[in-house]
């Protein structure tokens, strides 16, 4: 029997936060599970993206983050990174198999 591929998940932190959020989760993600942490533009050390004022922008960028994969990953977003992820889910579905919330924040956002 072929094993399965692993999951592809990519992790969005929330306000104030980083991929670091989810350095913990790495040590125990397992064969099943290819972690992918993200930060995005104005967040820990990356420097702020002025062209990135609304929640459909930065949902855009993260799309643009995911990088190749033979499907596309599980997202798991946390805090604003949840309202990015959700975004772009009622958007563009196609971009994501699966998606995670961890206390969103408010989908209806219209700038960060």
């Amino acid at each position: 029997m072929t094993p399965e591929p692993p999951i592809d998940l990519v992790a969005v932190h929330g306000n104030g936060g980083g991929s670091s959020r989810f350095a913990s989760m790495a040590a125990v993600a397992g064969d099943r599970l290819r972690l992918r942490a993200v930060t995005l533009p104005g967040f820990s050390t990356v420097p702020r993206d002025p062209s990135l004022t609304t929640v459909s922008e930065y949902a855009d960028r993260l799309a643009e983050m995911f990088g190749p994969s033979a499907t596309p990953p599980v997202v798991l977003g946390h805090g604003i990174g949840g309202s990015f992820a959700l975004d772009l889910a009622a958007r563009r579905p196609e971009v994501m198999s699966g998606l995670i919330l961890h206390a969103p924040v408010g989908a209806n956002l219209d700038t960060r």
